[in-house]
């Protein structure tokens, strides 16, 4: 994750604590979309407070979620379940 972080977080050993957090819990969504027992609006809130304790780790890198996480959310909907991710989002849950 070297370069993501502002300057001397990433060899701050709390930036790397909370990189690690946000990858785990990454990972765990990564595994909902791949098992199809999850349902799309269990995924949706998955990912939204993914990005929510995103934010509250680095409130000054509001563009990490999306540059690490949305296009591989994304790509993994698309590969497992087909379609999609975030245009039946607008049309089917909000």
């Amino acid at each position: 994750m070297r370069g993501l972080l502002p300057s001397g977080e990433s060899s701050d050993p709390e930036g790397r604590a909370a990189m690690e957090e946000l990858a785990r819990e990454a990972d765990r969504v990564a595994t909902r979309i791949k098992d199809e027992s999850y349902s799309r609006v269990d995924i949706i809130v998955a990912i939204s407070l993914l990005r929510e304790r995103c934010l509250e780790l680095f409130p000054d890198r509001e563009d990490l979620f999306s540059m690490i996480y949305e296009s591989r959310f994304a790509r993994l909907w698309e590969q497992f379940r087909g379609g999609n991710l975030w245009e039946e989002e607008s049309r089917d849950e909000l």
